[in-house]
């Protein structure tokens, strides 16, 4: 009535059948008999379908386009009733996850955490960045991971009953600060953990390959002062070696001339190839004897040992780099607080991002990456002495050996730590 005026039929509802006014009404008017209901006779409509069929097709044609007009004012009278209905059909979704649900949801998040992304995370760590970094993206998708929704209402309540029953051992750093310390790993219910059956992963089409560990090749080319031993090997000037190669064509350089002492196997006599390949025409005659160990790290100081890097498998043409150790130090700033810098991680092919998130997650401290005066590479500040935790990084996820590791020696003390 109110879309088109003077058109149209209208009904003002007084009162309903059962209710408050209804009963509250002495005497009760009679129900009338209005028969089955959306039963509506227009008798002129009748008339005129029975004078003519052209209009008929005009009537039809006309009451589809009232229907078309009526929906679109429907649709601007209640523009929201479409998000209600959503919103309601959400909360009755919603309504049988009670209290007693989140509860066993935090009990099954929190054991599921220790099980997958936890299970080699640094101690100490922060309640609330577990809580962030491993409860909650151990939640099954289908569901979400509210504290609030729970009969213990604040994380400090849950992890405090998780404490009485052995699984974890909370300490209080500061008033209000609390950290996880310790974990009991062959508690009975982490032994008997089992994923649920709604538990799952969608699958991921784009996921990217994490990159392969650097694989590191030290190589050694073949020197005018040393190419003498090796021309008989199909090796000339320039070419690269391994130290086991080197190692191996001395040996038999030493076998085809009987160069090894009869009398003590652990000594060469060197001819005069060797002893001016590897002592020099000028050395002189006198040192005639040395050992097998002596002989190769004088062959390997008379050639130019270069690096090669590839994260792919087989190098097939290699190139080399000047390979710098990775340097970590330990630097203090403004309020006598430690950060940790990490230097030359490019040139050994890691993402430095991805890095920075290994650390951030492993020992719950901010990283940043800053431009390095003077360096080829960006440096890595992570929060506090985190020594300990990227050397073992690197060695075991990303397989550098400790050699190309410098600056171990500052890892914080652990006797200092068992006295506090």
């Amino acid at each position: 009535m109110k879309a088109f005026p003077t058109q149209g039929k209208g009904v003002l509802i007084l009162h309903v059948e059962g209710d408050h006014l209804w009963f509250g009404t002495g005497a009760r008017p009679n129900i009338p008999d209005l028969g089955l209901p959306g039963v509506a006779i227009d008798e002129e409509s009748e008339e005129e379908n029975a004078s003519s069929a052209e209009v008929e097709d005009a009537e039809e044609s006309a009451e589809g386009q009232e229907e078309g007009t009526g929906e679109e004012v429907k649709n601007e009278v209640e523009p929201g009733l479409e998000e209600r209905l959503q919103e309601t059909k959400i909360t009755e979704e919603e309504a049988p996850l009670g209290p007693d649900f989140m509860d066993e949801l935090l009990r099954y998040c929190f054991l599921k955490s220790w099980k997958t992304s936890a299970k080699k995370l640094a101690l100490p760590v922060l309640t609330s960045n577990f809580f962030r970094l491993h409860m909650v993206p151990a939640c099954p998708s289908r569901y979400t991971l509210d504290v609030k929704k729970s009969s213990f209402k604040k994380l400090g309540a849950f992890l405090k009953v998780m404490t009485q029953s052995g699984v974890i051992t909370i300490r209080e750093q500061t008033k209000g600060v609390e950290t996880i310390v310790a974990v009991n790993l062959e508690h009975e219910d982490l032994k008997h953990f089992h994923l649920r059956e709604d538990d799952y992963e969608e699958p991921k089409p784009e996921e990217k390959k994490e990159k392969e560990s650097p694989h590191i090749r030290e190589l050694y080319k073949i020197t005018a002062h040393v190419a003498p031993i090796f021309k008989n090997y199909h090796c000339k000037k320039g070419d690269l070696l391994s130290a086991q190669n080197i190692r191996q064509h001395i040996t038999e350089y030493v076998k085809q001339n009987n160069l090894q002492d009869p009398n003590n196997p652990r000594f060469v006599t060197l001819d005069a190839t060797m002893h001016d390949a590897l002592i020099g025409a000028g050395g002189g005659s006198e040192t005639v004897n040395i050992t097998w160990e002596e002989v190769m790290q004088k062959c390997l100081s008379r050639m130019t040992q270069t690096f090669h890097l590839t994260a792919t498998g087989p190098l097939t043409q290699p190139k080399p780099v000047k390979l710098e150790p990775i340097d970590i130090r330990v630097n203090m700033r403004s309020g006598n607080k430690k950060v940790t810098l990490i230097n030359n991680l490019e040139l050994f092919q890691i993402d430095i991002q991805d890095f920075a998130k290994k650390c951030q997650h492993g020992v719950a401290a901010s990283t940043s990456i800053n431009e390095a005066p003077g360096k080829k590479s960006r440096e890595l500040l992570v929060q506090g002495n985190q020594v300990d935790f990227i050397a073992k990084l690197l060695q075991e996820d990303y397989k550098i050996p400790v050699r190309y590791l410098r600056g171990l020696e500052a890892a914080a003390s652990k006797k200092k730590k068992n006295k506090k």
